[in-house]
């Protein structure tokens, strides 16, 4: 992809970084890259697939009559986040509190509950 950089080393930097990040383990595309260079002319690369995801839980709360979708759909984004930041702060809580802005009881009263066999 050509693209005139507008900025610094220092600011490309933190594009790759931020990139990186936003991949989420993920190649690097071109449109991550674009997202993160000009964050407000749209919408970051995953948010689709998280809607989409989202949509799908509510469809299946609906037809199912309701249910406790808020709890099922936090408690699954608390899996799959917190196990791949435990993961990339090798399994480090203080660091894992620090990356997610999440005091260290909070931490680990959410590890606690992903640890128990029922919810």
């Amino acid at each position: 992809v050509r693209q005139p950089w507008p900025g610094n080393v220092r600011e490309l930097e933190n594009v790759l970084r931020k990139a990186l990040i936003e991949s989420a383990g993920r190649a690097v595309t071109a449109a991550t890259i674009a997202a993160c260079l000009y964050p407000h002319a749209r919408t970051a690369p995953g948010v689709d697939g998280l809607s989409d995801w989202v949509n799908a839980r509510v469809d299946e709360a609906e037809a199912m009559g309701g249910g406790d979708l808020y709890r099922t759909v936090i408690a699954e984004i608390d899996r799959v986040l917190l196990g791949e930041v435990m993961r990339r702060c090798g399994h480090n809580k203080v660091k894992a509190a620090e990356l997610t802005g999440l005091s260290r009881p909070t931490l680990y009263q959410k590890l606690g509950r992903l640890a128990s066999p029922v919810g």
